[in-house]
């Protein structure tokens, strides 16, 4: 396990993400205390669905998928301060099948 400040975080992310790639996971600190921690994503975006699906903070397709399609998760919803038009974002999932 490895352990990096927010300050070189920020200035060698892509050499971290290499690390994490790796197997390892690194621990961010801030003034010497761990605040958050990277770890590689072992799981498929269908797995991860089904996991969602599971602890019930995602639903189902309406639709049976068709052979060989995957579930894709939509796109997330926009920070606080960041516009949206809420309306276009609904039916967007609608017509997609969410």
């Amino acid at each position: 396990m490895s352990v990096a400040t927010i300050s070189y975080t920020k200035n060698n992310l892509s050499a971290i993400l290499e690390k994490v790639k790796a197997g390892e996971t690194v621990v961010i600190l801030d003034r010497d205390k761990p605040i958050a921690q990277i770890t590689k994503v072992d799981e498929s975006d269908d797995e991860r669905c089904e996991r969602l699906i599971a602890q019930g903070k995602m639903r189902p397709p309406k639709r049976k998928l068709k052979s060989g399609e995957k579930l894709v998760l939509p796109d997330p919803i926009p920070l606080k301060g960041e516009s949206v038009d809420v309306v276009s974002y609904i039916r967007e999932e609608r017509d997609a099948g969410w």
